[in-house]
């Protein structure tokens, strides 16, 4: 597959990719308890983005005080902010829009969340923000102050064999003086203690799946739906910070890295932590029939 787009051409593999980990470890504190991002791609170029994002339950009685101003009485409900998903579709790109919101439940635990269903007509139109959704509720805003990571993007070429390419979001190397603001000190053990109960169920995933089976790609996670005899659908990340958190050597670790000023060498020491899989090519090629 031939990089001749200009969007490709501008994003300069010279330039570093974002710790947006950092952003999304940020964006524990608001209380997601699981945030989950499924792209899937009709062979003509349309298709459908699903987010599902689970709440713990402190923090689902946190945003119920929030709205109504008083303790919540029995269950609190599930925030479903139609108007505020219909928004984040206008930001995806031209033809993005928002199918359906509806709450719903995981049968092995019992959290209770959100699904989101959003489609697109042309792949190709579509930035998908890197940062999860905020709930309704949540007065907390985990990136203010920090750069925000460029969206992924994606090219394709239909065909008997259609040819996607995602391109994961690129930023210079933060400044001497933006580094400096965000160095901060080795957190005590109260810090890192109150930081693993937060993290307690905290994961962050981007998948893509296509209608098909996938006959080549570079990504370095492909998997398979139970069932079927060929590879469908890649990982882009996966963050597990409970995981991550609960190996005390990797605490100590991400607060070293958190500190580096090399973006470069911050991700790669990133990627070797446990719990925690980012895809390293910076455009992921996926041919599929």
């Amino acid at each position: 597959m031939k990089h001749t787009d200009p969007l490709i051409a501008w994003r300069q593999p010279s330039r570093r990719m974002l710790p947006f980990v950092g952003i999304a470890l940020a964006c524990c504190l608001c209380g997601c308890m699981e945030n989950t991002v499924v792209i899937e791609l009709n062979k003509d170029g349309s298709g459908t983005i699903v987010t599902r994002t689970f709440l713990s339950e402190n923090m689902l009685e946190t945003m119920a005080r929030a709205r109504d101003g008083a303790p919540p009485l029995g269950e609190p409900r599930v925030p479903l902010n139609r108007e505020a998903c219909e928004q984040r579709a206008a930001k995806m790109g031209q033809g993005v829009r928002l199918l359906n919101v509806e709450p719903v439940a995981r049968p092995s635990d019992g959290a209770r969340g959100v699904k989101v269903v959003y489609e697109f007509d042309d792949i190709t139109a579509v930035e998908l923000p890197v940062e999860p959704e905020q709930p309704e509720g949540t007065r907390l805003d985990p990136l203010r102050g920090r750069t925000r990571a460029d969206p992924i993007a994606f090219r394709y070429t239909p065909g008997d064999v259609g040819h996607l390419l995602v391109i994961q979001p690129f930023a210079a190397s933060a400044g001497a003086e933006e580094a400096s603001k965000h160095r901060e000190a080795t957190p005590s053990a109260e810090e890192t203690n109150a930081l693993r109960k937060a993290a307690r169920g905290m994961r962050f995933r981007m998948v893509v799946k296509v209608k098909g089976h996938i006959v080549s790609t570079n990504a370095s996670s492909v998997h398979t739906r139970k069932g079927d005899a060929a590879p469908s659908y890649i990982t882009i990340f996966d963050l597990n910070f409970e995981e991550l958190l609960s190996n005390e050597a990797a605490t100590k670790q991400m607060s070293t890295i958190s500190r580096t000023e090399n973006v470069s060498k911050a991700m790669t020491r990133f990627r070797e932590l446990p719990g925690i899989m980012l895809e390293p090519e910076q455009w992921v090629e996926v041919a599929f029939r």
